[in-house]
């Protein structure tokens, strides 16, 4: 590959070099030397975030918000929308020929589904609610993404960060090793 380049969304002020510094901080991931080899390709990339979104992210997630563009009161439909342009726009700007969205954001709460999860001509008209969305916010991800014909891998595992059993041995790793 002539170029690998990262962006993507964000609900915290927080770019990539200060989360990699608190997981450090916290749990001791990453080596300082790694944290300062890394600096300026993080800046870098940190150039390309945007403002993710709070739609059913969950009220734990709802509280980490801190980015001043972070839109909490829009549907399902305009996220979508809203992320299938920013996704656009980075393969555009960086002149890339594939683009491969990964989701590794924070646990999501359990998310019930029903009958207008079995259906997009039922599920659709249901995404332009604000106040009663019918799809969690990595579904919204991973919806764009699947849209534009893009691959979507989602990382996530199932307690989120944990920084409280960091190398303890008892993290729950099998929906990442499902993922791969």
């Amino acid at each position: 590959a002539d170029q690998f380049v990262v962006g993507g969304h964000e609900i915290r002020e927080a770019g990539f070099r200060q989360t990699a510094s608190e997981m450090h901080e916290r749990a001791g991931v990453f080596h300082e030397s790694l944290l300062a080899a890394c600096s300026d390709t993080l800046a870098a990339w940190e150039k390309n975030l945007r403002a993710g979104t709070l739609v059913a992210c969950g009220e734990t997630i709802a509280k980490l918000a801190d980015r001043p563009e972070v839109n909490a009161v829009e549907t399902p439909a305009k996220a979508i929308e809203r992320i299938k342009a920013d996704i656009a726009d980075f393969k555009s700007r960086h002149n890339l020929d594939d683009v491969v969205v990964l989701s590794v954001a924070s646990t999501e709460p359990p998310f019930p589904t029903g009958p207008e999860h079995q259906s997009l001509a039922v599920l659709e008209p249901l995404l332009t609610r604000a106040n009663n969305p019918v799809l969690p916010a990595s579904s919204l991800y991973a919806y764009a993404a699947l849209d534009l014909g893009l691959p979507y891998v989602m990382l996530n595992v199932p307690h989120g960060s944990a920084f409280d059993i960091a190398g303890r041995g008892v993290a729950q790793h099998l929906s990442m090793l499902s993922a791969m």
